[in-house]
């Protein structure tokens, strides 16, 4: 009979984890904060946008970050994910009608603190 071997979680698998326990926690500070959450983890052949939300005409594409330690915000996105989130947005916004609302792209960080900091209009 074969022996099964347990499952052993790895860093990454346990990195990923922690990054979705996040982006919920971060989809219900939205809410309270009165946000309709349109969509999470939109994935298109450019990318995936971790949350969508509109809040009276404004839509926001929020990409969600966690840090152990307090890197500086600056470097927390680079050039190239920036320009895959704001790609992937076009392609939801060709798909979705938004025409009425404005757009604008916000960044939520979670670091040592634990508390959510937004920031809106970060790119």
């Amino acid at each position: 009979m074969p022996k099964i071997k347990p499952k052993i979680k790895t860093q990454k698998h346990s990195t990923y984890l922690y990054g979705i326990k996040q982006e919920k926690i971060a989809e219900i500070f939205l809410k309270i904060k009165g946000y309709k959450i349109i969509a999470n983890r939109y994935k298109n052949p450019f990318g995936e946008i971790d949350i969508i939300a509109r809040k009276g005409k404004t839509l926001v594409f929020v990409e969600v970050k966690a840090r152990k330690n307090n890197e500086l915000i600056e470097t927390i996105l680079r050039t190239k994910q920036v320009q895959r989130i704001k790609n992937s947005a076009e392609i939801f916004l060709a798909n979705n009608d938004f025409s009425e609302c404005d757009i604008r792209f916000d960044l939520i960080l979670f670091s040592k603190t634990k508390i959510p900091i937004h920031y809106k209009n970060y790119f």
